[in-house]
């Protein structure tokens, strides 16, 4: 049986650059961000700090989420107008670090598919998972 979903209505919920090295999360503060000409003065005056302790940064600029760890900076946004600005942020926070060990680099985006019924719903998962390859794995149930 060869069934075709119709075509969901998709957006973007969620764009993160991940990147894994040895991180001094103190340093990660709305007005370093500021002093370093990373961010306008506007933005580091509206900031939401969560946190600002030596084992862990997190704040929140109108368009950017922010959080390092030792081992893990995430720079986050929620909309996909953001993405060159998220881009050339991390870039310039790590050009502005050059002697930063970073060692792994991930781009994560998260999608939000919303169909018109329930049957296009199901349709979708059918389309995705054919409940035939498991038939022999769920047998019983």
């Amino acid at each position: 049986m060869d069934i075709q979903p119709a075509k969901p209505e998709i957006s973007v919920e969620e764009i993160s650059l991940v990147l894994v090295g040895d991180l001094n999360p103190k340093i990660f503060h709305p007005m370093w961000f500021l002093h370093e000409g990373l961010i306008r003065e506007s933005e580091a005056r509206e900031s939401h700090i969560d946190v600002s302790h030596q084992d862990v940064s997190s704040f929140r600029l109108e368009w950017v989420t922010i959080q390092v760890l030792r081992d893990r900076f995430t720079a986050k946004i929620k909309a996909d107008v953001y993405k060159k600005h998220l881009g050339d942020l991390v870039l310039n926070v790590f050009s502005t670090l050059s002697h930063t060990p970073i060692h792994q680099l991930g781009m994560n985006t998260a999608y939000r598919i919303r169909f018109r019924s329930n049957d296009d719903w199901h349709s979708f998962g059918h389309f995705l998972l054919p409940k035939s390859h498991w038939s022999n794995v769920l047998t019983g149930c």
